[in-house]
């Protein structure tokens, strides 16, 4: 039998609290189950404190447990059957959905799980990477509704950051000038002036008042 340099046994030991403290430390909550798919499911083994942070339970109250306590009443049931399809095939999964805190709250989760295979290719345990979205998604949401309330409106609208570089125009806009938003986006409405458009256009565009 080959005998391991000195210097092996104790950098995979260094490696592996390194990997542990990094994981521990992880801004994104990370959660590791065993491979169990009978009864309810993969359990978990391990959690970092993000994790918990997320769901507001303690790592006690989460080991052993399956992932399930989490989901609720508004858990997309269509996620978690791509999710078990993914599961039993061994296959990466990404998805997003509500999940629920200890406290009964709810959240936006977006996670992805990749299976661990030993080397013989068997499926030994699913790490997840796990993000809280819902501040980011709520505000897309928003955005959204403001940009349908200004197509709703006969006024052509341009909104431009402090370089007054355009960062939207709604439908009127388009109308007005004939340039669609992709067009314009990343200029500023100086542009209208330049003679690049239809020549009629630049009367129009300055007596609508938006510039």
């Amino acid at each position: 039998m080959t005998s391991l340099p000195a210097s092996f046994a104790p950098a995979c030991t260094d490696l592996a609290q390194l990997l542990h403290t990094a994981v521990a430390q992880a801004f994104n909550a990370v959660v590791i189950t065993n491979a169990a798919l009978d009864g309810e499911g993969p359990c978990i083994t391990y959690c970092n404190p993000a994790f918990c942070r997320m769901t507001g339970y303690t790592e006690q109250e989460l080991l052993g447990r399956s992932p399930r306590l989490l989901q609720g009443p508004h858990t997309d049931p269509q996620v978690l059957q791509r999710l078990r399809e993914c599961l039993r095939s061994g296959t990466f999964f990404q998805g997003s959905t509500v999940n629920y805190r200890k406290d009964g709250s709810s959240y936006l989760v977006e996670w992805n799980i990749s299976p661990v295979r030993d080397a013989q290719g068997q499926v030994q345990a699913y790490v997840s990477v796990q993000q809280d979205i819902t501040t980011r998604v709520r505000a897309e949401q928003r955005q959204a509704l403001l940009a349908r309330v200004l197509n709703a409106t006969q006024d052509a609208v341009v909104i431009a950051d402090e370089q007054a570089q355009i960062l939207f125009v709604n439908q009127a806009f388009e109308d007005l000038t004939g340039y669609s938003s992709d067009e314009v986006q990343g200029r500023t409405p100086k542009f209208l002036q330049s003679g690049e458009h239809t020549r009629f256009l630049r009367p129009t565009a300055r007596s609508a008042g938006t510039w």
